[in-house]
Formats: structure tokens, sequence, C-alpha cells
């Protein structure tokens, strides 16, 4: 496929390339040049882009699709967003999404996901007075309790077992969080979430 007479967004300049052709193939860019004496060979579509930009697939860092559910996927696809960062999902769900996507049965950006988040013990025993351990909630936005440091080297090796790309912490104490940013480091797995307490 050819994009031709396209603006192309240039990030690292902060300009717009004028009439430029961009070249696809099998799904990957292979080149931009400008679209003057430019020929298409034969057989590619070619897209008149006239008056239209092409720009970088963006990134959502910070989604939640299990509250969402698969219907959000094309809309962000459709917003130019080509990966997202799931920040606490169900991994089953994710990796049913994954499949498919990439058998073509449903549109949507590339997932990296975080699975259930770790949560300190202490914070679920009062969330839990607030919404109970069966309530809905907790299904689209599952947790792992963490009760101090010894707990690291289990909920990391669950995290694993699950597939998850990242792990994701919240409302550790310092101790346990030094724990598991130990524990996920051992294993060579990258660690995001709020910040410590205490």
């Amino acid at each position: 496929m050819a994009f031709i007479h396209a603006g192309v967004v240039d990030v690292a300049t902060g300009t717009v390339r004028r009439d430029r052709m961009v070249s696809v193939d099998r799904g990957r860019i292979v080149s931009v040049t400008p679209s003057a004496g430019q020929r298409v060979p034969p057989g590619v579509r070619t897209v008149d882009a006239s008056g239209k930009f092409l720009i970088p697939g963006l990134w959502d860092a910070h989604v939640h699709l299990s509250y969402l559910g698969a219907c959000a996927l094309p809309v962000l696809l459709a917003n130019g967003i080509t990966t997202v960062r799931d920040a606490g999902a169900r991994m089953d769900e994710v990796v049913a999404w994954r499949a498919r996507i990439a058998s073509g049965a449903l549109i949507g950006p590339r997932i990296r996901a975080a699975g259930p988040n770790i949560e300190s013990g202490a914070w679920l025993d009062l969330a839990y007075q607030i919404a109970p351990p069966n309530d809905a909630i907790w299904r689209w936005g599952p947790r792992l309790r963490m009760n101090g440091p010894a707990d690291a080297g289990a909920l990391v090796d669950t995290l694993a077992r699950l597939g998850v790309d990242f792990i994701k912490f919240r409302n550790l104490p310092r101790t346990s969080f030094l724990a598991l940013s130990a524990a996920a480091q051992q294993r060579g797995m990258r660690l995001a979430g709020h910040a410590p307490k205490g």
C-alpha cells in the first residue's frame, strides 16, 4: 500500500513534511519519500492522502480494559492509539483479546498488560468494608493481596505464570515495596505503581 501526497508529522523535529509518499509492506512502513516523481509499483494499492496527515501510532499508557470491555478496542485504534498499557485487568480477557486481534477477528491495538494489581493487605481490608470481596468491581479490577515482604516472591511467580508484561502495585508499605522490587528484578520483570507508603 502507498499513501501519496500525505502530510507526515515528524515528531522528532516538530514539523510536518508535506506531500510525502509512505509505502507500507505487510503492516510495516518501508519508506517515506517526497511524492513528486515517485512511481507506485503495479499491484500496490494507492491511497490519495491529499489534505490529510499521517502520525506515528499513539500509546495510551494507562487503561483498564476490563472495565470497558472489548468494545473499546476498535475505538482506541480508530483514534490513532496503536498500543495500550493496561495497568490492571483480567489476564484471561487480555489473552483472549490478543488472540482475536492477532487472528483478525477483532480490531484493536497491541496490549501490554499488568494483570491483577498487587495490593497491600491492609488497604484491601479497608476497601472490603466499602465493597465486599464478592462485589463485581473486584472482578473488573482484580487484586493480589500482599501482607508483607515475605509474599513478594510468590506474587511475582504468580504474575509471571499469568504472562504479564509488567507488575503493577498499589498502597504498599516501603518494606513490601522493596521486597517486591527485588523479586521482580531477580526475575527480569518490570515494575510500575504508586509511590510506596512510609
